[in-house]
């Protein structure tokens, strides 16, 4: 079940994004109930984080963090998802591109300015994400 909660979660958002709009305002008790009830038919296990402009609209965890055990899902379980995320941080990535917020030709330096690593300043964001540098 853990291997597929990231398709989950995906298949959550896309529901959500056609059932309850959040976009202007924060979810009223009938579109919180109606998340639960989505997420419940489709008895989805993990966490849920709904936020906009820095404040948390819905927050809120279903099913069990072990599944043999049975032990309940907290706020503030962590999850490993191992390799399936980077193919979420590219996609994330991509969409910022597509908005105009990311050059793909700029240096990571660019975007993370904190940076320490002295390869931050030669490697470009297209190079991360194709895997070619270095």
């Amino acid at each position: 079940m853990i291997k597929f909660l990231p398709f989950l979660l995906i298949i959550f958002i896309i529901s959500c994004e056609s059932t309850v709009d959040v976009t202007d305002h924060e979810p009223n008790r009938t579109e919180a109930m109606e998340i639960d009830s989505i997420l419940q038919k489709h008895a989805f296990n993990g966490v849920v984080m709904l936020t906009m402009d820095g404040n948390i609209l819905y927050h809120k965890a279903f099913g069990y963090s072990d599944l043999e055990t049975r032990v309940p899902m907290q706020l503030n379980d962590h999850f490993v998802i191992g390799s399936i995320s980077k193919q979420i941080t590219a996609v994330m990535v991509l969409m910022a591109y597509e908005n105009g917020r990311i050059n793909l030709d700029a240096t990571i330096n660019t975007y993370l300015k904190n940076l320490p690593e002295s390869w931050s300043k030669h490697v470009t964001v297209h190079q991360l994400l194709t895997h070619t540098h270095g």
